[in-house]
């Protein structure tokens, strides 16, 4: 015979375990500390087992209660996601956390296209350089940009990235010799160490010049094409001006440098229906953009 599920007594608990505080635990979840202590109570003596430790105003989660919940907040979160989903209205508006220049650059031009083929989901690209905090509830995804993997979500990579040394032809004088290109240089980069790091060792020059760190891209790409120095090019974002002779790679040829560009949520939402059409979505114009940097 199956337990009958305590929602409430559970709900109570993983608000304890949160914050380790019933004080705080009461206040977050809008009951008396002195309802979520019987709540809590009910729930070990059903269970049998101690969930807490408790020393004076102090409190820790024993053994048996971070495994609990380790399960327990998992399964909450699934469920109101179910419900989420449920009592979810076409008409909402997908809220998608991204950054500027990525949505400026690559997204903006092509969402007519998801739009038109999804008429009933309406997309708010919200630009941020700040990791969204997908646990707030303001934002149903966000698209970014590194290594990853992001500890407590789902995410999967929707297209590559590739790097080179980029600068506007006036700003250089051609040379094949990489140390006398980036010696003296003042080099760009946006706020991602790694870039330059990782492009750097893979040109192999025998000491790693400073580089200058701007927090918007956008801005890295119009200080370059104005010629104050050389940047880290990302191929997905500057590919046009690459095309039409306004910027040019510096003594490297684009380098796959193991980043990427990755749309990320809570576990269990990415099979809500309008954020499994964007991540189709979004995974097949990735893969469209990266077919067009393959030889032919």
């Amino acid at each position: 015979m199956r337990r009958r599920l305590p929602l409430t007594a559970m709900e109570a608990f993983c608000a304890v375990a949160r914050h380790l505080s019933f004080r705080g635990a009461a206040g977050s979840i809008g009951i008396s500390q002195s309802a979520l202590t019987r709540h809590v109570q009910n729930l070990e003596r059903d269970l049998g087992v101690p969930l807490f430790e408790r020393r004076g105003n102090t409190i820790k989660l024993t053994e048996k209660g971070r495994l609990l919940f380790e399960k327990a907040e998992q399964a909450l979160q699934w469920l109101h996601d179910g419900l989420s989903q449920v009592t979810e209205r076409a008409a909402s508006p997908l809220r998608v956390s991204v950054l500027p220049s990525l949505a400026a650059s690559w997204l903006a031009p092509r969402l007519p296209a998801f739009t038109t083929k999804h008429r009933d989901i309406t997309v708010d690209l919200v630009p941020d350089y700040h990791l969204a905090d997908l646990n707030a509830g303001s934002t149903d995804l966000a698209l970014r940009y590194g290594i990853g993997p992001w500890r407590g979500t789902w995410s999967r990579m929707f297209m590559r990235e590739e790097l080179a040394p980029v600068a506007a032809p006036t700003a250089w004088q051609d040379s094949t010799d990489v140390e006398q290109i980036f010696a003296g240089r003042t080099l760009f980069g946006a706020a991602q160490p790694f870039e330059w790091d990782r492009l750097l060792d893979g040109l192999g020059l025998s000491s790693k010049p400073a580089v200058t760190s701007l927090n918007d891209y956008n801005v890295v790409i119009s200080a370059t094409l104005a010629g104050q120095g050389i940047m880290v090019g990302r191929r997905s974002l500057i590919q046009s001006h690459f095309d039409d002779g306004r910027l040019v790679r510096v003594g490297a040829p684009w380098m796959d440098c193991g980043t990427a560009y990755h749309v990320v949520t809570r576990p269990g939402r990415q099979h809500e229906r309008a954020i499994s059409a964007f991540i189709a979505w979004l995974t097949s114009e990735g893969a469209a953009t990266n077919e067009l940097w393959a030889p032919h």
